[in-house]
């Protein structure tokens, strides 16, 4: 369950796949709990529109409901992808309005995020000439303690540091001169982990999805004294990757099969396949991936569980690797993501022993 303040509330957000409803449509329930942090709030009034517009105008509600006795109200939503507005009003409340967005698959492949609605404070961009990421700066940065602090060339530059990591990397996308891909970052508080990140819009290239705009927020949390820096950097590198696809796009290549021990990718003459095969010293036709679908399978830092193929061979973790808890922007993780179409430098990616 995602847990991200927005101004002064505490709103946890989860999504179930639940049931069909009549028509026969997959759908689930978001539920919004308001706290206060001294404890949750009664009678908000928790309203959902189509666009910050109709939020603006009290038109087109999508859904509206108050909290109960624990501060919870509950939306049933179809599986899909949606980019609403919702706006808290209650006793004693200014009215808050921030946007979500849900994406969740007939399977139950669920992300959500959320954020308060904030202006542009600035922008700015890293690009190797094929790919231009660029960054839109929301608002301030707020700190654990409510302090905040306006986005200067110092605190903007660690994101154009990472990002000309990852565009070293990925040098074009496999069917056009050029693509920008444009990142709406936040920093609030954030109690689910290190930040949360996944793609807004994408397009269609050659038969690859590539994004266009993605939503990402990092935990003022990273931003306290002692934290180390090597995860503050992997961590919004990691991030990054989920808004590249990674997670998203590779869905449908991911499935569990008694063969592959459980979550695996598989898909014939990958070069995703073969790095795996040359760094961790095996010969396996697939990749493991974490249940969740979304990272690389790691049951030392992560929550999966160990496995074995069927004769009893141990399946190696890849703990190391980026996109799974590790700080190795490595082969694997590239691989995965030149699968999805990008073309990709493996000379750039980082060397780890497992």
């Amino acid at each position: 369950m995602k847990k991200i303040f927005l101004g002064v509330l505490l709103i946890f957000l989860a999504f179930q796949m639940a049931c069909l409803n009549d028509d026969g449509a997959d759908v689930g329930e978001i539920v919004f709990v308001v706290d206060n942090r001294q404890g949750p709030l009664s009678d908000a009034l928790v309203t959902i529109y189509g666009s910050e517009n109709d939020a603006l105008n009290r038109q087109n509600v999508i859904k509206s409901g108050r909290t109960d006795d624990t501060g919870e109200v509950v939306f049933e939503f179809e599986a899909g992808e949606y980019h609403y507005v919702v706006e808290l009003t209650g006793s004693n409340l200014n009215s808050q309005i921030g946007s979500f967005t849900v994406i969740a698959d007939q399977e139950g492949f669920v992300d959500v995020l959320l954020r308060e609605n904030t202006n542009v404070s600035t922008t700015a961009s890293s690009t190797n000439g094929k790919i231009t990421i660029v960054w839109e700066f929301l608002g301030e940065i707020v700190f654990l303690d409510g302090t905040t602090e306006p986005w200067s060339e110092t605190s903007q530059a660690p994101y154009l540091e990472y990002a000309n990591k990852w565009l070293d990397v990925l040098t074009a996308i496999e069917g056009t001169e050029s693509h920008t891909i444009t990142i709406e970052l936040t920093v609030n508080r954030f109690d689910d982990g290190n930040g949360a990140a996944g793609p807004l819009e994408q397009t269609e290239i050659d038969g690859f999805s590539f994004p266009v705009r993605g939503d990402m927020i990092i935990s003022n949390h990273t931003y306290e004294q002692g934290f180390d820096p090597v995860e503050f950097e992997a961590n919004i590198l990691h991030e990054m990757g989920h808004i590249f696809g990674f997670g998203y796009s590779n869905l449908s290549r991911t499935t569990s099969q008694e063969s592959t021990g459980g979550m695996a990718y598989q898909e014939t003459n990958s070069q995703a396949v073969v790095m795996y095969n040359e760094i961790y010293g095996v010969n396996f036709s697939f990749i493991p991936f974490s249940d969740d679908q979304s990272h690389l399978f790691d049951p030392v830092l992560g929550d999966d569980q160990p496995r074995n193929l069927p004769d009893g061979t141990m399946i190696p973790p890849l703990t190391k690797e980026l996109m799974a808890n590790g700080n190795a922007l490595g082969k694997v993780t590239a691989g995965l993501l030149d699968v999805l179409g990008y073309e990709v430098d493996y000379s750039k990616t980082d060397e780890y022993t497992p």
